[in-house]
């Protein structure tokens, strides 16, 4: 999978504090003297990801992504949160991309998160162990809410009472892919018979922390689509390799029913473009040859994944 073009230096600063000046101690950690850790994440935050579309300028200046908020959480040897901090670029325009923390000499879990709007990170128990903790889409009631583009890196780090700085080059990681549906003959959405959309079911709206992977999906989830032109849906999902389907809603232009269509199989990975892309009424060279075509594209990356209906 290509990661994100973006490769932060982070200066891992540790010195000496005094106790004064330390963060409160998760107290089952040793009792030596706490050294500092600055996390200098400036360099990446300053950069953009482009997801190309071969010859289209309009398509390159939409997918330029710009971090707007940093996550931080650190973990102890037993995988308990210690600290955790969030950054955005409202609150945090002077330093923003600069992480400072105090940790007593030990062996950590980091977990950096970044995304162009703020992300729904949180536990799924009470134990504040990073088992326990993912980001997500919000949910309301039996609907997952869009998310925007997510980065992640999860790193180990050893603390010493007599450490030294030293730089540590990290890349993130986009754990989403894009899924596009686009309508070849969609009407207009003003038109009497332009009302069009489009669900996907099962959603996958966790992704854990531990392991770096998008949990089990659940049938109970459903996202409605975003349509962002009169073709056009545009939408964000975290990558794995467990299959849904979408299925297409809309108002028979010669009926006036509501029909839908459904699209099987369909699966979006990390870093990659899907589009599923047709017509409803057949193609005009081919009335006759309904269908849907499936593409995944890794313009992040490299190829795509095309699905024709």
């Amino acid at each position: 999978m290509k990661k994100f073009s973006f490769a932060p230096l982070l200066a891992l600063v540790l010195l000496s504090c005094s106790k004064d000046a330390l963060v409160k101690e998760n107290t089952t950690l040793s009792q030596e003297k706490k050294q500092s850790v600055q996390l200098n994440l400036t360099g990446f935050i300053q950069e953009h990801s482009n997801m190309r579309v071969a010859g289209n300028a309009a398509g390159r200046a939409a997918d330029l992504v710009k971090i707007s908020d940093i996550y931080y959480a650190v973990y102890d040897n037993s995988g308990n949160k210690v600290h955790d901090l969030h950054q955005d670029t409202i609150n945090q325009q002077g330093n923003f991309g600069t992480i400072s923390d105090s940790l007593a000499p030990g062996h950590y879990t980091i977990v950096l998160l970044a995304g162009d709007q703020p992300l729904i990170t949180h536990a799924v128990g009470s134990s504040g162990n990073i088992s326990e903790h993912i980001v997500s889409h919000q949910i309301m009631g039996a609907g997952a809410l869009p998310i925007g583009q997510i980065f992640y890196k999860k790193l180990s780090l050893d603390v010493t009472a007599d450490n030294t700085p030293q730089p540590l080059e990290v890349s993130l990681d986009r754990i989403v892919g894009k899924l596009v549906v686009e309508v070849l003959d969609a009407l207009p959405a003003n038109g009497p018979h332009g009302s069009l959309g489009f669900s996907v079911t099962p959603v996958m709206p966790f992704f854990s922390l531990a392991s770096g992977q998008v949990r089990e999906p659940d049938p109970i989830w459903q996202y409605n689509g975003t349509r962002t032109s009169q073709t056009t849906f545009e939408d964000y999902f975290f990558g794995s390799g467990y299959e849904f389907s979408i299925t297409i809603y809309y108002v028979d232009k010669n009926t006036g029913e509501d029909k839908q269509k459904t699209i099987e199989h369909i699966t979006v990975a990390a870093n990659k473009k899907t589009i599923v892309k047709g017509y409803l009424y057949g193609a005009p060279e081919s009335p006759a040859g309904q269908g849907y075509q499936i593409k995944v594209n890794q313009d992040w990356a490299a190829d795509s994944t095309l699905i024709n209906f």
